[in-house]
């Protein structure tokens, strides 16, 4: 085991609570992604703590707690108001692993606590009291080295844990780190396990490496180390097709570099469009990794408008201006830009849909400021009742049109059309 001096400016909530644990008598650190995170300069959101405390001496400490994985010795700690995520464990160790995800545990000593972890920059341990960090896997080696490495013995480590072969492509690409030649070669041997984890999680772990800054270079290497053909086999068989496979990567590409902050919907629709393009629906792919409904309904809809834009110029100005009043047409202009933009001539049609966008946002803007309130309908006379808010949206509905412009025109209309319901 290794010290480093260290000192991590750590929110007076989390050091308050690590003091309290150890001034009851416990052994506490600060462990994992946290350490990780402020080690390499990134904003944190989340501290976990381990501590020699049992978690039922955990909740007596703490009033503001509960046990949320009795089976492992995990307590949450509940902040009202706040959207602080902390949790405390025990120290421990890992046995028996059931289902590939799930290990009966005992509970044991830091440096045992350390050997179960799955990847050794996700093994740094920071010891407040004493302002230094407990490497006990040669962590900060790795770090430095932007290296990722399972701990101990890869295969074992994904045999236990199947669900650690896709996170070890979401710390790859989030970090911008390259995994460790026997790691990846055990990922590549075991990429079957992972068809043994709930869709679910599939699913959640999918969508943040999608979501995240190289989704691009995430596609690559789920492909070549066998994991996209388990989870997605309809999209790694379009690597037989090097135009579409470069376009969706470009594609990918595109979408990190021009819009970091993007939505579940956008993120999913880059990956599968091109699938569409070749007739092999979606929705099936979807459903197989249980993406909710809603999420479901907006990535096969956004994926099937792409394709609306090539009849923009023969489209009649009344469908137009529906098409363009969608609430995700803002994100559907961003999927073809970043599908298209190597085309100069569809550069075109972009560039005069995103002009009338603006404007319809422009004016969407407008309707949204109201011209007249509830206050201005009294004043006319009107009973205040649940009709107003009929009334109100139909005036902002019509200045979103163009029809009404300013508040006498508003009131005018108003006094026209529902002059049947004032009081006086």
């Amino acid at each position: 085991m290794r010290f480093e001096p260290v000192k991590i400016d750590l929110p007076q909530i989390v050091q308050g609570i690590i003091q309290t644990l150890t001034k009851a008598g416990y052994l506490t650190y600060l462990v994992g992604g946290c350490v990780r995170d402020h080690l390499l300069g990134r904003p944190c959101k989340d501290y976990d703590i381990v501590t020699s405390a049992r978690p039922e001496q955990v909740i007596q400490v703490f009033k503001n707690s509960i046990i949320v994985g009795k089976a492992y010795g995990v307590v949450k700690l509940i902040f009202p108001g706040s959207d602080l995520n902390l949790e405390i464990a025990t120290f421990r160790k890992d046995l028996n692993y059931k289902n590939y995800r799930h290990p009966e545990i005992e509970f044991s000593s830091p440096q045992e606590d350390a050997l179960r972890r799955d990847f050794t920059i996700n093994n740094l341990y920071y010891d407040l009291q004493q302002k230094r960090v407990l490497d006990f896997t040669e962590s900060l080696k790795d770090l430095r080295k932007k290296t990722l490495r399972a701990i101990g013995n890869p295969g074992q480590r994904f045999q236990e844990d199947a669900l650690r072969l896709l996170r070890a492509i979401r710390f790859k690409t989030q970090l911008g780190f390259q995994i460790e030649t026997q790691t990846a070669q055990a990922i590549e041997k075991k990429a079957e396990l992972i068809l043994k984890i709930s869709a679910q999680r599939v699913r959640e772990e999918l969508t943040q490496i999608w979501q995240g800054p190289r989704p691009h270079e995430a596609l690559l290497e789920l492909s070549k180390l066998q994991l996209l053909n388990q989870l997605l086999p309809e999209l790694d068989c379009l690597r037989q097709k090097p135009e579409i496979w470069e376009w969706i990567f470009k594609s990918l590409e595109n979408l990190a570099r021009s819009f970091p902050e993007r939505s579940v919907v956008l993120s999913w629709s880059t990956v599968l469009f091109a699938l569409e393009s070749l007739e092999k629906p979606v929705k099936p792919i979807l459903e197989r990794l249980q993406i909710s409904r809603l999420n479901t309904g907006g990535i096969v809809k956004m994926i099937q408008d792409r394709f609306q834009f090539c009849h923009v110029f023969q489209m009649k100005k009344s469908s137009f201006q529906k098409w363009i009043n969608q609430d995700d047409f803002g994100d559907l202009l961003k999927l073809y830009w970043v599908s298209e933009s190597h085309s100069a001539e569809k550069m075109k049609i972009y560039d005069y849909c995103f002009t009338q966008y603006q404007q319809r946002e422009k004016l969407r803007k407008q309707a949204s400021e109201k011209l007249i309130s509830g206050k201005d309908l009294i004043q006319l006379g009107f009973i205040p009742s649940p009709i107003f808010k009929k009334m109100l949206q139909q005036v902002e509905d019509l200045v979103f049109e163009e029809s009404i412009g300013s508040k006498e025109e508003a009131l005018q209309y108003v006094l026209n059309h529902f002059k049947y319901l004032k009081k006086f």
